[in-house]
């Protein structure tokens, strides 16, 4: 299950405020996970190059049981528990691989310096070309004498690896010269983990048979259950530093509207405050 969070000076964490009801701004990234490595499962994300730890949660019955008094005064069966502990574990860790994911400033200066590359290789070919082929004595010399201070891992001549050399520093010219800028289209939101986990939540109550309505009245608690058990659910998260539970109905449902409208697309940077 690829998940592509992927992809900062001081990076914006709550839009307008520190306050645990207001959602994350929407911050780009880059992308935490592009493709899944050896050693990762169908249910697991991809992890990124420093490795995130993933994180453990044990829901004991007796929190199950207050979380369900608090909503839908049903008891869910074992495997629904069990369902909602895996997705919740997965928004935890890609939570926090979101907050690890390096900016879109560190990747846009890296292709800035190695993209002058492109033209300097074009300026070279002719003479590389020609020296491989001995073109002219000039050639051959320059050749003879690389030769001799050449020193690589495997044992081919020298002219194999030039032979090699040269159609491959075209290609990879031509692909740094093919990528262009890098734009926010490459990225995806801030706070797609949450989302992700919204929507998540949401398919496996509705697949259990529960209503997964949400409204922002909160006279209405039995047209809202949903709410509720997200808000009872998200308490026994651990309390990192990461995270901002909701702690007020209304915010919690228009958050929950919000993710549902759209799944978390493709591409995870963060956006930098101005004058950071």
């Amino acid at each position: 299950m690829p998940y592509h969070v992927a992809l900062c000076c001081r990076e914006i964490r709550i839009a307008a405020s520190n306050s645990p009801n207001v959602m994350p701004a929407r911050i780009l990234r880059l992308p935490i996970a592009t493709q899944k490595p050896s050693n990762a499962t169908e249910i697991e994300p991809a992890r990124p190059r420093r490795s995130i730890p993933r994180p453990k949660l044990n829901i004991t019955s007796a929190t199950w049981a207050r979380i369900e008094k608090s909503s839908y005064r049903v008891k869910l069966l074992q495997v629904v528990r069990e369902q909602i502990e895996a997705v919740a574990v997965k928004y935890l860790w890609l939570k926090k691989m979101e907050e690890e994911a390096e900016p879109l400033a560190a990747a846009k200066k890296i292709l800035n310096k190695i993209s002058k590359l492109g033209p300097l290789v074009r300026q070279l070919l002719p003479d590389l070309t020609a020296i491989n082929s001995c073109e002219t004595d000039a050639h051959a010399l320059i050749r003879h004498k690389l030769s001799q201070h050449f020193h690589a891992p495997s044992r081919p001549p020298f002219g194999d690896h030039l032979s090699c050399f040269i159609p491959n520093l075209t290609a990879f010219a031509d692909a740094l010269n093919r990528i262009g800028p890098l734009e926010t289209t490459d990225c995806q939101q801030y706070s797609n983990a949450w989302k992700g986990w919204i929507n998540d939540l949401t398919t496996i109550i509705r697949q259990a048979g529960l209503r997964t309505g949400v409204s922002k009245d909160s006279r209405c608690k039995d047209d809202s259950l949903f709410v509720y058990f997200v808000l009872a659910l998200q308490k026994e998260l651990p309390q990192d530093q990461f995270l901002q539970p909701f702690t007020d109905p209304r915010s919690l449902a228009d958050a929950i509207y919000r993710a549902r409208r759209g799944r978390p697309r493709a591409g995870a940077v963060k956006q930098t405050r101005s004058g950071k």
